[in-house]
């Protein structure tokens, strides 16, 4: 149980912070387009991450 528990968390944290980072651009009008780039290649890198965290278990 605790791993499917480590996994809920892993998944907030690796979909929130993106999304977090598009936001605080918006609300504080940052047009630099670096900061949409590393959001957007955050997605894939924290997926990555997660799958070498979790390497060889099942996923349920």
């Amino acid at each position: 149980m605790q791993h499917k528990s480590s996994h809920k968390w892993l998944m907030l944290a690796c979909v929130g912070i993106p999304i977090a980072l598009i936001i605080i651009a918006v609300v504080f009008g940052i047009r630099s387009p670096w900061v949409y780039w590393i959001a957007l290649a955050a997605c894939p890198i924290t997926h990555l991450i997660m799958m070498k965290l979790h390497k060889g278990e099942s996923c349920h």
